[in-house]
C-alpha cells in the first residue's frame, strides 16, 4: 500500500494518542499495562538490618504477593513492605501483582546482598579490632608489640568506648616479621578505619621498609598538601608503583571525621579507595616484589636506621587479606 508522508504524520500523531490514553488512570477497569516492579532504596545491607520494599509495578494492582528468600517475614501481602535478614547472603525476590483480570510476577535472582562481620573471613590474614588490645583475632594470631605506649581507650564510629586504638605521635604497634605478610607480587588488600585533624605527614601501615625502593607496601597521609594528601605505594629495588590521592587541602582526610580506607594491589595494578569509592587506580607494567624481612608497622614508618612519621589519631578494624578486593567487595565492607 502506498502512503504520503502526510499520512505517516497522521498515523504517527493517532499512534502517539492511543499510549498516552493507555497510560492513563481510566479507572478501576484499566488493566493493560499491568507489570510486575519493585526497587529498594540499597540492596546491600549488614546482617539483622531491614531492607525496605517499594512496589513501581505497572497498572493499577490491587493485590501483592511477595516472597523473600532467607528473610523475615519470608511473605507478604503489604504494598510496602519491610523486610528483615538475619544470615549473610544473596538472596532472591518475587512479586506477583494482581487485578481482577489479570496478574503479573517478577523474580530477581540475588537481588539482596547481606553482608556480616565475618564477611571474607576466609582471606583473612590477620585481623586487629583494637578492642582494648593489639591482639589479632584472626586463626594466625599474629599479635602486635605495642611500642611507646598505644591506648585502647578511644570511641570508635559506632559511639563504643574503649574500641580503638590511639596514637600519640610517638608510638606505634608493631606485628613482627610472619610469613603471613609475605606476599610477594601476590594480591593482597589492606583495610583500616582512620580519624585525625592532623594534615601532617605520617604513615598509617607499612610492610617492609628500610628505605626508597626497598621491598615494601605503605599507605601514607598528608604527604603534601595538593596532590598527595594520601598515598599508596608498593615498592621494590627496580621502583615503585606510586598511587597518589588529592585535589587540595579540603579534599582530604585530616577533617576530624572517621574515613574507610582501603589498599589493593591487584597484579600490577593498585587501587585506592576512601569510604567505600575507588579514588584512584594505577597500572604499571611490572609487580613489585614487597617481600621483606622487616617487621609489620601500625602507625609509624620505618628506614633511615630507625622510626618516624609518627601517626596522631584513632586507628581502628585494621584488617589484611590475602586478595584483591573488588569495587562491589570494599562499597561492603564499607556499609558494615
Amino acid at each position: 500500500m502506498k502512503t504520503n508522508n502526510k499520512g505517516f504524520v497522521y498515523v504517527s500523531i493517532l499512534l502517539t494518542i492511543w499510549l498516552i490514553s493507555a497510560c492513563q488512570d481510566n479507572g478501576p477497569n484499566d488493566h493493560s499495562m499491568l507489570y510486575a516492579y519493585f526497587e529498594v532504596e540499597d540492596p546491600t545491607v549488614s546482617a539483622g538490618d531491614s531492607v525496605a520494599f517499594k512496589d513501581q509495578s505497572l497498572g493499577h494492582p490491587s493485590q501483592w504477593q511477595w516472597t523473600f528468600e532467607g528473610g523475615t517475614p519470608a511473605t507478604s501481602t503489604e504494598q510496602n513492605p519491610m523486610v528483615t535478614y538475619n544470615a549473610s547472603g544473596q538472596y532472591d525476590v518475587t512479586l506477583t501483582v494482581s487485578t481482577a483480570a489479570d496478574s503479573s510476577s517478577r523474580i530477581e535472582e540475588g537481588y539482596v546482598f547481606i553482608i556480616s562481620e565475618d564477611y571474607l573471613s576466609e582471606y583473612i590474614v590477620a585481623s586487629y579490632p583494637f578492642d582494648g588490645s593489639a591482639e589479632d583475632e584472626g586463626s594466625d594470631n599474629i599479635d602486635a608489640t605495642n611500642m611507646g605506649g598505644v591506648t585502647f581507650d578511644g570511641t570508635d564510629r559506632d559511639g563504643n568506648e574503649n574500641s580503638t586504638a590511639v596514637f600519640s605521635g610517638s608510638n606505634a604497634l608493631i606485628v613482627p616479621d610472619n610469613p603471613a605478610f609475605d606476599f610477594g607480587t601476590a594480591d593482597f588488600s589492606i583495610s583500616v578505619w582512620l580519624k585525625t585533624d592532623e594534615t601532617r605527614k605520617m604513615m598509617i601501615w607499612q610492610e617492609g621498609g628500610g628505605g626508597a625502593h626497598h621491598p615494601q607496601a605503605w599507605f601514607r597521609i598528608g604527604h603534601n598538601t595538593s596532590d598527595r594528601l594520601a598515598r599508596f605505594t608498593t615498592e621494590d629495588a627496580d621502583g615503585g608503583n606510586y598511587l597518589n590521592y588529592g585535589n587540595g587541602p579540603d579534599s582530604g582526610v585530616g577533617d576530624g571525621e572517621w574515613h574507610h580506607i582501603v589498599c589493593v594491589r591487584e597484579g600490577s595494578t593498585t587501587r585506592l579507595y576512601i569510604d567505600g569509592a575507588k579514588q584512584r587506580e594505577s597500572v604499571k607494567s611490572k609487580k613489585q616484589n614487597v617481600t621483606s624481612d622487616l617487621d609489620f608497622k601500625i602507625g609509624t614508618q620505618e628506614g633511615g636506621g630507625g622510626y618516624h612519621t609518627y601517626f596522631i589519631g584513632l586507628l581502628d578494624d585494621l584488617i589484611i587479606y590475602d586478595k584483591a578486593l573488588t569495587d562491589q567487595e570494599v562499597e561492603n565492607l564499607y556499609k558494615l
